[in-house]
């Protein structure tokens, strides 16, 4: 019996061994899947501040949710071509990033001046410093939704003065 207790606590012991090691690989995988999905978007965003509209296509689902809407790769990129062709200057620049398997949520702060008529708004040579807020979805490697939201009234009224 008493062979039986120790082959049983050796059991056991290996069990809670192993379970430790496999949910310590798990955490490593978590930790390296948010370090991966960190760097992924920190390359979109130095696409979008280089120009790099190839980048950032490569980096979207054929099929793609935005703001609720199923759309094609090509809007997304279409939007980003809108917002650079209104302010030539504009800039996302990270504020606080945080990932969670295979989800992405951003605060951005946003800046520019619109030469352009830019979400109803006329140019005015002011230019602009807006609080964008994004979140994400990634699967293989590439954008499945995206959501953002900026404060447009906040635009209106920066570029009245």
């Amino acid at each position: 019996m008493l062979a039986s207790l120790a082959l049983l606590c050796l059991v056991s012991c290996t069990d809670k061994s192993a379970k430790a090691v496999i949910e310590e690989q798990g955490k490593a995988e978590s930790v390296q899947q948010a370090e991966t999905l960190d760097a992924f978007y920190r390359r979109y965003i130095a696409a979008a501040n280089a120009r790099d509209l190839d980048a950032i296509a490569g980096m979207v689902s054929d099929d793609v949710i935005i703001n609720g809407v199923k759309k094609k790769k090509e809007d997304s990129v279409g939007g980003f071509q809108y917002i650079l062709d209104a302010v030539p200057d504009y800039e996302w620049k990270i504020e606080d990033l945080f990932t969670d398997g295979e989800r992405i949520a951003c605060r951005l702060t946003d800046t520019g001046t619109p030469t352009k008529t830019f979400l109803g708004n006329e140019p005015t040579g002011a230019s602009i410093s807006i609080t964008e807020f994004a979140s994400y979805r990634v699967r293989n490697g590439k954008f499945i939704e995206m959501w953002y939201l900026i404060d447009a009234a906040q635009v209106k009224e920066q570029l009245k003065k």
